[in-house]
């Protein structure tokens, strides 16, 4: 009866464990979502009825862009490539950063930033930066990345040292083993 409850205990508690436990969205997927909203804000300071040629810079992510671009034009612009009115987007950041979390060792605080700079024609228009910041464990960071696209991939800082690691780890590894030596000779010479 006792092993049946306790084997019911430890198969809820690990069910509960994995249900909880949710790996984080992935960076692709925010960046993606990212980019449309980044698009979108670039093709609002443009002044409509429009039809242009789009340009952007040369950048590991300028295929995501190009694919999103269609789903948001607005109604009334067009692409034309042989427009003389050129558009073009210069992409100055699309990447993702992995800083340590201040207050846990074992959580990593992820920046996905993107950065757009539009010029329509020969005028500047407002940048567009979009920021996404969360925190996410250490061992999710690779099962967050996509190594295929290298914007989606950063280098995870090393883990930082504490006074646990420096100091009273090895302190009670001493003590541990200077106790099982003395109990050793102890019993031995008894």
């Amino acid at each position: 009866m006792i092993a049946r409850f306790i084997i019911l205990l430890v198969t809820t508690i690990f069910y509960t464990g994995s249900v909880v436990a949710q790996s984080p969205q992935s960076t692709f997927t925010i960046i993606d979502s990212m980019s449309v909203v980044a698009l979108s804000k670039c093709f609002q300071q443009v002044i409509t009825p429009a039809e242009f040629s789009l340009h952007f810079t040369p950048h590991a992510s300028q295929w995501l862009f190009k694919q999103n671009q269609q789903r948001i034009l607005k109604t009334d612009m067009r692409i034309n490539e042989s427009s003389t009115n050129n558009f073009n987007i210069t992409i100055a950041d699309c990447a993702v950063r992995y800083t340590n979390h201040a207050s846990e060792r074992d959580s990593l605080q992820r920046t996905i930033r993107i950065e757009l700079r539009p010029m329509y024609g020969l005028q500047l228009l407002q940048p567009v930066i979009l920021q996404y910041t969360d925190i996410i464990a250490r061992t999710d960071a690779p099962l967050a990345e996509m190594p295929k696209y290298e914007f989606t991939s950063a280098p995870v800082p090393t883990q930082p040292h504490s006074t646990w690691d420096d100091i009273v780890e090895p302190l009670v590894v001493l003590t541990a083993l200077a106790t099982v030596v003395t109990l050793l000779f102890t019993v031995r010479s008894q």
